[in-house]
């Protein structure tokens, strides 16, 4: 005769231990939670404090932004709950105090904000109401206007910019592929004109790249067989996860980056290049960026979206650069810039 005691044991162990485990998930699901958060805004762990309400953050934004010298607001629009904007900081006002003077403020108000390095003179500033991006501010600096630099006698010396324009393919684009200046052209593989486009502007002397910012990268083999589709292509553009695909193709001379990954691969790191981003900006502040970095840095890569707002004005000055100092390079040569400017400093040999 089975044992009373020994079924009601069997009943009652099964139900403790699926009691324990549901207590036990209840106690992690907040840690995770907030471990999910934090990655996804990539500045780190959401604060285990109460975070600040929407009425709260909207008057820390306020309130604490012209107290911190940001200057003028250029722009505001509305994307579903979030605000966006972009400030034009005062002359003299570096981009990274004033993001730093916002986070110093936000911890004292219980307020979450996340700081990320733009385009290497801005920053943006990510403010957060519970786990809901509320404000989504980008700083810029103000440069003076573009003016010509001076001209060496050797023009080797001269600073040098490289002009990547992107996401070429879907529609045919001669003006740009048959400009009389050196340019790299990112061709997205498998569109209508990528063949044609990369044919042409082999033609005419342009350096040829393919574009697979916007694609999903799997694996190395996706990458082989998205450059063996791009005629004459000698690098690659790559999106936010795929550069470290691009470490073992040999073909690769030069591989773009929106920012450098947290692990370059050392095959890789030579042939990495991180530009800047046009992101539809007025022709006027592209101009003044680049001579700004140009003159400060030797040498900068700017990288433009075909169908960005600011390519005409771009290319226009693009056209004039040789009378403004400056010389223009392919992505490639921007890789080597000693090679390419040569020794600036005559005291100082390999300084840049």
């Amino acid at each position: 005769m089975a044992d009373p005691g020994r079924k009601l044991r069997g009943l009652v162990v099964p139900m403790l231990v699926a009691g324990g485990l549901a207590l036990l998930a209840v106690q992690l699901a907040p840690m995770l939670a907030r471990k999910v958060v934090g990655s996804d805004r990539g500045g780190g762990e959401a604060p285990v404090a109460r975070t600040a309400s929407v009425t709260e953050v909207d008057r820390f934004v306020a309130e604490t932004l012209p107290a911190s010298g940001a200057g003028t607001r250029l722009d505001q629009r509305i994307d579903g709950e979030v605000q966006r904007a972009t400030w034009q900081l005062p002359p003299g006002r570096d981009a990274a105090e004033v993001a730093e003077a916002l986070r110093e403020a936000a911890r004292r108000e219980g307020v979450e904000v996340h700081v990320v390095a733009q385009d290497l003179l801005d920053q943006r500033v990510r403010v957060y109401a519970g786990a809901e991006l509320r404000h989504d501010l980008l700083l810029i600096p103000s440069l003076p206007p573009a003016s010509s630099l001076p001209r060496p006698v050797n023009r080797r010396e001269r600073p040098l910019v490289a002009l990547i324009i992107r996401g070429l393919g879907a529609t045919q684009a001669e003006a740009v592929v048959e400009a009389p200046i050196p340019l790299t052209i990112a061709v997205r593989p498998y569109t209508p004109y990528a063949l044609p486009t990369a044919r042409d502007a082999a033609l005419h002397w342009q350096e040829v790249l393919v574009d697979l910012s916007d694609v999903d990268v799997p694996d190395a083999g996706a990458v082989r067989a998205a450059m063996e589709a791009v005629p004459h292509a000698t690098g690659l553009v790559m999106g936010e996860r795929g550069a470290g695909q691009a470490a073992g193709i040999a073909g690769a001379q030069v591989v773009v980056a929106p920012r450098p990954p947290t692990l370059v691969p050392e095959a890789l790191e030579p042939r990495l290049l991180v530009p800047w981003q046009a992101r539809d900006r007025r022709a006027e502040d592209l101009e003044a960026r680049l001579h700004h970095l140009a003159q400060t840095q030797g040498h900068t890569t700017l990288m433009v979206d075909i169908d960005d707002v600011g390519l005409p004005g771009l290319m226009e000055w693009a056209g004039r650069a040789n009378e403004l100092g400056i010389r223009l390079v392919h992505a490639s040569e921007a890789l080597r810039p000693i090679d390419m400017i040569g020794m600036l400093d005559v005291d100082n040999p390999r300084a840049q």
